[in-house]
């Protein structure tokens, strides 16, 4: 998945060596595929990464041979193989039948990105009500700041795959019900270390998330 100008998705023979590998192990020549055209180069990136979060790469099980845009750094990960990607993530060549048209509509198809948007704007007043006191939190115990950031990239993690149909509505629910159990079993755990203004803002993270689910059944 990529942008480019010119001949640049048809050029074979500058693309990386893991590419390269990658597309070895099917049968016949790679297609190519220009979803959109006529991008300024700012919307042409938003748009990559919004196909590469929806898509994912075989890093993560997905399908794509992309390192740049995946949300963590690959040479500290380990690389796995198609076969054993589809053995160990039960991948499925989902548009090995359709047409190329049909492909590209189902691409350029966010049907969550709408809510996932307000449910992002959301979380960036949650974000900018925590960094007021972030400091204090910090001077009175470094964990508690390293454990919400924690909770508010898995969220953030969470809004963005929605954003881009990684994941669906379903599948948000039942990430963001595992989000809340590790929020209650962190506050319990964590009741006796709290300062006043670290409840604030777990408070406000907590009404966050519970908006979040009823967001998406309006």
């Amino acid at each position: 998945m990529g942008k480019g100008i010119g001949n640049r998705g048809y050029d074979f023979k500058k693309r990386g060596r893991g590419w390269k590998k990658y597309v070895k192990q099917f049968k016949g020549d790679p297609k190519v595929l220009i979803v959109k055209k006529n991008l300024t180069a700012q919307r042409a990136e938003e748009l990559e990464q919004k196909l590469i979060n929806k898509c994912g790469s075989i890093i993560v099980g997905g399908t794509l041979v992309n390192t740049k845009g995946i949300g963590f750094d690959p040479y500290n990960s380990i690389v796995l193989s198609l076969e054993e990607t589809r053995e160990e993530y039960d991948i499925d060549s989902k548009y090995e039948d359709w047409s190329d048209e049909a492909i590209i509509v189902d691409l350029l198809d966010f049907p969550n990105e709408k809510k996932a948007t307000e449910i992002y704007e959301k979380y960036d007043e949650l974000n900018e009500f925590y960094n007021q006191f972030y400091d204090q939190i910090e001077e009175q115990n470094d964990y508690l700041t390293y454990e919400i950031d924690e909770l508010l990239n898995e969220y953030e993690a969470l809004i963005v795959d929605l954003q881009s149909s990684a994941i669906d509505k379903i599948q948000f629910k039942k990430h963001l019900s595992s989000l809340l159990d590790d929020f209650a079993k962190f506050k319990q755990e964590n009741s006796k270390r709290l300062i006043p203004e670290a409840i604030l803002v777990l408070s406000r993270l907590e009404e966050q998330l519970r908006m979040a689910w009823n967001m998406l059944d309006e």
